[in-house]
């Protein structure tokens, strides 16, 4: 009976632990997530993230150049599609930059890796290779204490 209660007891532990929330030891050199711009299935450029912890939010800008490329769709990654808020500029009125944000009313953090944001794109207009930039990511941690993200452009060349 006692060697129940003990485990019992350690099971407790082990789940308040696992739901209590993250905590960043700020003494330690921690380093910033990475953000990655990578192209994926059906016209689609996927924002990963990669990093040792997790954000409670984050904002940037697709750029692009609005006489080769449209931006069709914005929506939130695989691994975001629990947050309540992901939100852009009009896609419909943009002309060559949308900005984006994510974070959740709930305190429900980002995740710490994974694919954030799927941007759908279309060719337009003249041939010949074009790029979709990510520029100017911003993180924010408990508190909106501000993280910088690396790097400060992602890039990537349409064909």
């Amino acid at each position: 009976m006692a060697s129940k209660m003990k485990r019992l007891g350690l099971i407790a532990a082990v789940l308040s632990a696992a739901a209590c929330e993250q905590t960043i030891d700020r003494t330690a050199e921690v380093p910033a997530p990475t953000l990655s711009l990578v192209q994926a299935s059906g016209g689609a450029l996927d924002l990963q993230i990669a990093g040792a912890f997790a954000l409670r939010g984050l904002q940037g800008a697709i750029v692009y150049d609005a006489k080769t490329v449209k931006v069709t769709k914005i929506e939130a990654g695989q691994d975001a599609e629990r947050l309540d808020r992901v939100f852009w500029s009009d896609v419909a009125k943009a002309t060559g930059r949308i900005t984006v944000g994510m974070s959740d009313t709930r305190r429900v953090m980002l995740p710490a890796r994974g694919t954030l944001l799927r941007i759908h794109v279309q060719r337009a207009g003249a041939a010949g290779s074009t790029t979709v930039s990510f520029d100017n990511p911003l993180g924010a941690i408990d508190g909106g204490e501000r993280v910088e993200l690396s790097p400060t452009r992602l890039e990537v060349t349409l064909p």
